[in-house]
């Protein structure tokens, strides 16, 4: 789990945003080789043992293998979701599944200003960790009215084109209005 980043990197096909304190640049080209420039010009030790002590964290979608791989690409994008969608922060709850541990990394400057915020901040997580969950609970059901992408006979014709065919899946969509 990461909060407050400090850089948002979205791709999309060819298109590359960065925000960074409120600006958005906008690059042309492949959104994980820009990533990683942007990984190469940040420089952390790694004191500890876990192999992963920060960087960007997020979404990368199945869509990122067409800047690699020569693919047919003709599903309409209708909802204009990023390929990938990554965050660059300084401050993670990282849950290791295998020894079932929680680490808490906070990332600041090497230097004796930075150890003291970054020791600061890390109790600060820590006591939210150890602390009671506060769960909101609404008392009046939300009413809430899905939608899919296409009608139920279009949906079963689409089973019956599939189970004729192995080269490609069906594929629904359900959405609904969010706050």
């Amino acid at each position: 789990m990461a909060a407050e980043p400090y850089m948002m990197v979205k791709a999309y096909k060819d298109k590359v945003e960065s925000i960074m304190g409120g600006m958005v640049e906008t690059f042309n080209g492949n959104g994980l080789d820009l990533v990683q420039q942007m990984m190469d010009a940040i420089q952390v030790e790694n004191r500890t043992d876990l192999p992963f002590v920060g960087g960007a964290v997020g979404t990368v979608g199945y869509d990122m293998i067409r800047d690699y791989e020569v693919l047919p690409d003709d599903n309409e994008d209708t909802i204009q979701t990023p390929d990938s969608h990554l965050l660059f922060v300084k401050e993670m709850v990282v849950y290791d599944h295998h020894f079932h541990r929680i680490h808490i990394i906070c990332l600041d400057s090497d230097d004796e200003e930075g150890k003291s915020r970054s020791e600061e901040r890390f109790a600060e997580i820590e006591k939210m960790i150890h602390g009671p969950l506060k769960i909101e609970r609404h008392s009046e059901a939300l009413d809430i009215e899905f939608t899919s992408n296409m009608t139920k006979d279009e949906y079963m014709t689409a089973v019956d084109k599939a189970k004729n065919t192995s080269t490609k899946g069906i594929s629904s969509r359900w959405s609904c209005p969010s706050a």
